[in-house]
This record gives C-alpha cells, sequence and structure tokens, in this order.
C-alpha cells in the first residue's frame, strides 16, 4: 500500500524502494504488496518494500522483545468501529505462542482468511470517513489519508492525502469520483505551497486496499489489509524462490489487545543496501525479517515491525502502529484542505 510524503521526498522509504526494486521481483512479497504506479512523486509506506529474505539465528527470540527505541512510544491503536454482530471465525489456539508457532500454510491461511472476514464484516457500512496514518518509532508520519464511504459497502468515492505540518494540513493529492461517475473521476494535485501540479478527468478508481490504480496516483497506504491475496502470493513465490525464507504465526495478547502474528523471515544474498538514519549512511543487509500484527476483534492489521539486520551485525528495527478512524462527518480540521484542494478542479 502506497504511502506519499513530502512532494521532495526524502524519508528512508522511498530510497530504500530505488535500491530494491530489482530485487523485489525475484524474492518474497510483503503483506500489501500489490502496488498501483505511483509516479514520481509517490513514496512507500512501510510495508511496501516486497522484501522478503530468512534471518538466520536471530539475536533474539522474537522481535516484540526487542528492546524499544527510546523514542518509541506506545499510543492507542484505533480502528474502525466495532459491530456486535461479528462473530470470529478464527479458532484461537494460546498454545500456539511465539515458542510453538504454526508453520502450515493451510491453517495460516484459514486464519488470514478468518480475519479478512472478520475485518470486512466490521467494516462501517454508512456514510462517512475514514481516517488513516502511522506512527512509526513513536513519531507520527506526517503523511495522513481520508477516504469518504457511500456506506452500503466496503467502498469508496473519494481519496485525499494531507501532509501535516504542526497541525496545518496541506492537501496534496484528491481522487474525486462522488459527482462525475459518468465522466470519469477528478484527480487533483498540488504542491507544498498549494500551487496546481495537474487537474484532470480520468478512469480512476477508489480503492481501499491499494489506492489510486490510474494516473499513477497511488492515493493511500491500506485501509483494508488485503492478508490473504497478500500471503497467498508469498506462499507461491517460496516454492520457486531460491532464497531461505519461511513464514510462521503465533497467537498472543499484548496491552489488552488479543492477536494474531504472522512473520516472514529471510536472507537476503544480493547484497541489498538501504539508508540507515543513525550512521547517515547507506548499509548492507544481510537479513529481514517482518511481524504484521492484527487485532482478533477487528480484523485489522494493526502493527507492523520490520528488523534489518546489516552485515556488520547491527539491527535497524522500525515499529509502525497503523491507527485508523471513522467519522460521520468530517473533522473540521481536514474540511479546508478538502475545499481548497477541490476548488482546484476542471
Amino acid at each position: 500500500m502506497v504511502k506519499m510524503t513530502r512532494h521532495v521526498i526524502m524519508n528512508r522509504h522511498i530510497r530504500i524502494a530505488a535500491l530494491l526494486m530489482a530485487l523485489i521481483g525475484v524474492i518474497l512479497s510483503s503483506c500489501n504488496t500489490a502496488l498501483p504506479n505511483n509516479g514520481g512523486n509517490a513514496a512507500p509506506t512501510a510495508t511496501e518494500i516486497g522484501l522478503s529474505t530468512t534471518l538466520p539465528t536471530p539475536h533474539v527470540d522474537s522481535i516484540s522483545t526487542l528492546p524499544p527505541d527510546e523514542s518509541t512510544v506506545e499510543l492507542p491503536v484505533e480502528t474502525p468501529q466495532i459491530s456486535n454482530q461479528c462473530q470470529s471465525a478464527v479458532k484461537v489456539s494460546l498454545e500456539n505462542n511465539a515458542d510453538n508457532s504454526i508453520t502450515d500454510e493451510t491453517r495460516i491461511m484459514e486464519i488470514l482468511t478468518g480475519l479478512s472476514e472478520l475485518e470486512q464484516c466490521n467494516f462501517p457500512a454508512k456514510n462517512g470517513w475514514l481516517h488513516r496514518y502511522d506512527v512509526i518509532n513513536g513519531k507520527p508520519e506526517d503523511s495522513e489519508f481520508l477516504a469518504h464511504l457511500p456506506g452500503g459497502s466496503p467502498s469508496c468515492d473519494l481519496q485525499l492525502w494531507v501532509i501535516n505540518e504542526n497541525g496545518k494540513y496541506l492537501p496534496m493529492r484528491l481522487g474525486d469520483l462522488r459527482d462525475s461517475l459518468q465522466e470519469g473521476g477528478y484527480f487533483v494535485e498540488l504542491d507544498k505551497v498549494g500551487k496546481l501540479v495537474r487537474s484532470e478527468r480520468g478512469p480512476i478508481q477508489c480503492n481501499l486496499r491499494n489506492g489510486y490504480s490510474s494516473l499513477g496516483t497511488g492515493m493511500t497506504p491500506f485501509f483494508i489489509s488485503d492478508a490473504v491475496e497478500s500471503f497467498a502470493h508469498t506462499y507461491t513465490l517460496l516454492k520457486t524462490s531460491p532464497y531461505d525464507s519461511s513464514i510462521k504465526g503465533w497467537f498472543s495478547v499484548e496491552n489488552g489487545i488479543n492477536e494474531f502474528v504472522i512473520e516472514q523471515s529471510g536472507q537476503d544474498r544480493s547484497g541489498t543496501q538501504m539508508f540507515d538514519n543513525e550512521t547517515a549512511t547507506n548499509v548492507t543487509i544481510k537479513a529481514i525479517r517482518r511481524q504484521y500484527y492484527f487485532d482478533l476483534t477487528s480484523g485489522g492489521n494493526i502493527k507492523t515491525i520490520e528488523e534489518y539486520t546489516t552485515t556488520d551485525n547491527r539491527i535497524i528495527t522500525y515499529n509502525t502502529i497503523h491507527h485508523m478512524s471513522f467519522y460521520e462527518q468530517l473533522p473540521e480540521e481536514f474540511v479546508m484542505a478538502l475545499s481548497t484542494i477541490e476548488s482546484f478542479k476542471k
């Protein structure tokens, strides 16, 4: 799922994505990697990079037991409304913990399918707005995303990307199908100073999983986790991949939240490099491990932890909490941003 950041992209994700482009086609894809064409301005989310390679003997038993960064602050996880009418079909087996994990593909896919069905059932079935942003290592990302739901089904007819600059929301991209279903949707893009980059009609699609799939817009990260399709594809790659890789899952309780955790891990023999913020240099990665945390009440992916092991045995960790809220009315702080970018529709 694609996440938008600054118009001049300098964050860690876009640098990683550029360096890994050649590698993505031959190693495992991660959760939510069915990505649209995002053009030159789209920056990936923490889960976009389809890199999955096998961690040899890890330094710790589980990523979740790593001491947190000093900057990491665990914030409450926000999810869409929970419907009392939705019942989970997932058979929770607490004996399957991190020390006794599930490795059977059929069982893992059954769990992910049950979580997906629960997430779909809990999805707001009324007119309103979804608000989505990430907190990485305790620091909120500046990109935030909105989607308008017409109600009745898990679909949307408007998506908006804004940048949060100290509480001021700068509109960057709008995809609007609300009043133009017969003639094609509106796509509008501004720069950070509010200057029009482009405004045009086109066959825009509002997709809560992968953002827009046309015009190179790549509007959003994921609102719906899309885990079943992603991991089915991953298992297909596992059967033909020359890389030592693995997938396992387990149940846990963390901060009062009942969770299913699925982990991908693998070695990277390709010499992949990424930018290390701590040393301000490119480092070579030899192993990668990712964990995806699913809320057993909502069915959604609420957290992702990425761990990169460098060739000099340093571990770089990104702890990403995925926040999502539902509003029946658009919050006032976003009304002006939406009105501003709507005024550029031609």
